[in-house]
């Protein structure tokens, strides 16, 4: 499966961070991560947009995070791929980065200084439409992550239809911007798994 989502990105397994498999990331909605070793390759990000909305919503993806994280740890920029939802990327995802800050911990990729990680996605650059989410994770798998940032609005809100579940579980992921995400929650919530 990840070797399909990275054929539609014109990716192979070559362009990937050493050490940093192709991760399935969930908090509040699933989202396939893909860590690139290149910041040039996310800068290029392209797919045509069908192809990808099906394969998105039959496996019940709703972004694809494609990252790139300075040496320092400290800023990660990203890409989301939003087809599931007929978009072609957002420029803001608090839940997938909500999802990212568990992930990186879990991995132990993260440095914490005292009682949190910090770090910044910088996302929706290559739109002209910049975003800055601030995420602080604890180091106790289980914990809280929090996000915050600031948004804009970009549409007049509509309840999804009926036939857009996935619809309606962007709508859910994108509430937790700004918003703590609670201890039982998360541990409830937030499923990382490899995929192949």
């Amino acid at each position: 499966l990840a070797n399909e989502f990275l054929r539609e990105f014109g990716l192979t397994t070559a362009d990937l961070v050493e050490g940093f498999p192709p991760m399935l990331a969930h908090a509040g909605a699933t989202h396939v991560v893909f860590a690139l070793r290149d910041h040039a390759k996310l800068k290029a990000m392209a797919y045509k947009l069908e192809p990808m909305k099906v394969l998105m919503r039959t496996n019940e993806v709703v972004t694809v995070n494609l990252i790139f994280q300075e040496p320092d740890g400290k800023i990660i920029h990203s890409r989301n791929a939003f087809a599931s939802g007929g978009v072609y990327e957002d420029p803001a995802t608090g839940a997938a980065a909500a999802a990212l800050g568990g992930l990186l911990r879990d991995l132990g990729k993260l440095n914490f200084a005292g009682n949190a990680a910090l770090f910044d996605v910088r996302q929706g650059d290559e739109m002209n439409s910049p975003s800055r989410i601030q995420v602080r994770v604890e180091p106790q798998r289980g914990t809280p992550v929090r996000i915050g940032g600031a948004v804009r609005k970009i549409a007049p809100q509509q309840p999804p239809a009926a036939n857009q579940p996935w619809l309606a579980a962007a709508a859910c992921a994108a509430l937790l911007i700004g918003q703590q995400i609670a201890a039982k929650s998360l541990r409830d919530a937030l499923f990382l798994s490899t995929f192949a």
